[in-house]
C-alpha cells in the first residue's frame, strides 16, 4: 500500500511538471514589432510602466523572462508627460562627480524644460531588469521631445488612448493588426515596386541586354568549335 502511494504520489509531480513545462523559443525565430505611443498628458509612473511591459515582450504568448522580446517603443511628445500631486517641484534628479561639494541637482520642471527624453527614459530603465537583458531592451526604446521620429520606415502601430493599466494596454494593442498581416504588406508592396521597374526599364536597356546574351551565346559555339578542332587535330596526329 505504501509503495503505491509513492508511486502514485511520483507520477502526480511527473504530470505536473510536464503541464508546467514551458516550450523552448528559438531566438532567431522572434520576430519583433514596433509600437508609437503619444504622451501627450499622460502620466509619468503610469506610461513608465505600460512602457517596460511592452519592452519586456510580457503581451506576447511567448514570452521568456531570459529572451528579448525583439519590440521596440517609439514615444513622441514627451515634454507633453504629466505627473500628479507636486512632483513637478518637489521630485529632484541628482548626480555627484566625486569630488567635495560635487552634487547638482535639477528638478523635475526643469528637466522637462532641458531634457524632456531623459525624464522618461530614467522612469523607464528603473522598471526594467537589471543585468544585460534589462539593457538590451533600454536600446529597444526611443523617446522625441516633438511629434517627428525618423522611424517612418519601421512603421510603428500607433496605442491611441490613455496607457493607465495593463488592461488600457491590452485594449490599445487589440486595435493593432498583427505582425503577420503587416509584414506581408509590406512584401507585397516591395514586389510592386520590383515589377514597375521591371516594366518601367527602357528600350536601350533591353536592347544592351539582347546584345549582352548574343555575345555570350557567340563565344560559347566559339569555343566549342575550338575545342572540336582541336580533337579532330589529336585524332590525325595519333
Amino acid at each position: 500500500m505504501v509503495k503505491d502511494r509513492i508511486a502514485k504520489g511520483q507520477n502526480n509531480k511527473v504530470s505536473r511538471a510536464k503541464r508546467l513545462k514551458q516550450p523552448k523559443r528559438r531566438h532567431r525565430n522572434v520576430v519583433g514589432q514596433w509600437y508609437l505611443i503619444d504622451a501627450t498628458n499622460q502620466r509619468l509612473g503610469r506610461l513608465a510602466s505600460q512602457i517596460a511591459f511592452l519592452l519586456m515582450g510580457k503581451h506576447r504568448p511567448d514570452w521568456s523572462p531570459h529572451r528579448s522580446s525583439e519590440d521596440h517603443v517609439v514615444v513622441i511628445n514627451a515634454d507633453k508627460i504629466m505627473v500628479s500631486g507636486n512632483k513637478i517641484k518637489d521630485k529632484h534628479y541628482r548626480r555627484h562627480s566625486g569630488y567635495p561639494g560635487g552634487l547638482k541637482s535639477r528638478s523635475l520642471e526643469q528637466m522637462l524644460q532641458q531634457h524632456p527624453q531623459f525624464v522618461l527614459e530614467h522612469a523607464v530603465q528603473g522598471m526594467l531588469p537589471k543585468n544585460r537583458l534589462g539593457r538590451e531592451l533600454y536600446r529597444h526604446l526611443s523617446v522625441y521631445a516633438s511629434a517627428q521620429h525618423p522611424h517612418v520606415g519601421q512603421q510603428p502601430q500607433p496605442l491611441k488612448g490613455m496607457l493607465n493599466s495593463v488592461q488600457d494596454l491590452y485594449q490599445a494593442l487589440s486595435h493593432v493588426p498583427p505582425l503577420e498581416t503587416t509584414a506581408a504588406a509590406a512584401v507585397s508592396s516591395v514586389a510592386q515596386q520590383t515589377n514597375r521597374t521591371k516594366t518601367s526599364a527602357s528600350p536601350k536597356s533591353q536592347g544592351r541586354a539582347t546584345t549582352k546574351t548574343a555575345q555570350s551565346n557567340s563565344s560559347t559555339s566559339s569555343i566549342r568549335s575550338k575545342k572540336k578542332v582541336g580533337a579532330s587535330t589529336a585524332k590525325r596526329g595519333r
